[in-house]
């Protein structure tokens, strides 16, 4: 089978294809730096990581059919509001865009040549067992785990559970099997420790349309009321212990609504089509300069491509409504909640594990799925 022919059908490739086994190699090494920017937050392989992601968007120009004359307009944009932003970002627009045009092409090529198991799940379970080592053995809390990223928080260590967590439930929705219920639990729980709201709501949302979606009513009702009886008698404990343990503690006001709104006051007709100023936005300073919501950074750094990227989000909505994809909309929908508490994607390190289901777009041919049968 030619390079060409790959788009074609939802499995192009044998496992001893040459062009498989260089993906293949192209993703473990990617995963590899991944891990190591995060631990070690050196600015250069962060270039590095840029530059390979983006390999990945110029192997599928070069080699899909599926490309169409809006998906280059759309890159060429970005990359142009990119060089706009480039001094008021510091250069750190240009590296977004290679994160957010490569981090699509990067999902799509891991589904096309089955590189799920590689990618996401792997890599997930053998980051659950560091951070459960670090929980149960070293006894690591909030503070430890803040510091486990170099040059990020424990925010980030959460988001990049949820990130595996959801490439790997995409990959299985999109192979048709179940995911692991188990690997699911745990990632849900590891967030106990690692205290922040945002991610503990996101993970406790998976494992409940998980349950929905691919046990349905047996397994989903004995959860169902197996939670309920829990919530009966550890109630109180439970409540107890995210009130006083969790970030729970700090209510749900956060400084992230002042960044927000002092982002807004800030824009003009100007602005609002070629990008803020997050230097100019106190609240956001006052805070290293992150915005702690990736909107706001794609506003930034792309200016109105983010009013473009949410009308194509709406149309990836409505086409999986209109297709019966309820598992792939509630997914994208927790990622979408979850980047509007931290730059977590849309040009970052693990966009290629979080833009799954707006892959949908780029599905070779509709197949029914049947996923989830009893």
């Amino acid at each position: 089978m030619s390079a060409m022919d790959w788009p074609e059908v939802p499995s192009v490739s044998s496992s001893t294809t040459l062009v498989r086994q260089i993906l293949m190699v192209a993703v473990l090494v990617y995963t590899l730096l991944l891990f190591l920017a995060l631990f070690s937050g050196f600015f250069y392989i962060r270039l590095v990581l840029a530059s390979l992601s983006f390999s990945f968007f110029l192997f599928f120009v070069c080699f899909s059919s599926n490309l169409k004359l809006f998906h280059v307009i759309y890159v060429l944009f970005i990359f142009l509001m990119g060089l706009v932003a480039l001094d008021r970002s510091g250069g750190s627009s240009l590296i977004a865009g290679f994160f957010l045009t490569g981090g699509l092409a990067m999902a799509v090529v891991i589904r096309d040549f089955n590189l799920g198991g590689v990618a996401y799940k792997f890599p997930l379970l053998i980051y659950l067992m560091y951070l459960y080592f670090c929980w149960l053995v070293l006894g690591f809390g909030p503070s430890e785990f803040n510091h486990l990223f170099s040059g990020y928080s424990r925010n980030i260590v959460g988001a990049v559970v949820l990130a595996l967590l959801g490439g790997y439930l995409w990959i299985c929705y999109e192979k048709d099997v179940r995911p692991s219920i188990l690997l699911v639990i745990l990632s849900a729980l590891i967030t106990i420790p690692l205290y922040g709201r945002s991610n503990i709501v996101a993970l406790m949302l998976v494992v409940v349309f998980v349950l929905f979606f691919c046990w349905k009513y047996k397994v989903s009702l004995f959860y169902f009321c197996a939670s309920v009886m829990a919530v009966i008698v550890l109630g109180p404990v439970v409540a107890d212990y995210f009130s006083s343990e969790t970030n729970f503690s700090s209510g749900i006001e956060s400084p992230r609504y002042e960044m927000l709104l002092g982002y807004l006051s800030e824009l003009d007709l100007f602005s609002l089509l070629l990008g803020g100023d997050e230097r100019l936005v106190l609240a956001i300073q006052e805070y290293g300069g992150n915005p702690h919501n990736a909107f706001i950074r794609f506003h930034s750094n792309f200016g109105f491509m983010l009013f473009v990227s949410l009308v194509a989000i709406l149309a990836v909505f409505i086409r999986l409504l209109s297709s019966g994809s309820g598992f792939l909309l509630v997914l994208l929908c927790v990622m979408l909640f979850r980047g509007f508490f931290d730059v977590i994607f849309f040009g970052n390190l693990i966009d290629y594990a979080l833009v799954g289901p707006l892959a949908f777009f780029f599905r070779p041919e509709y197949k029914s799925l049947i996923f989830a049968k009893t």
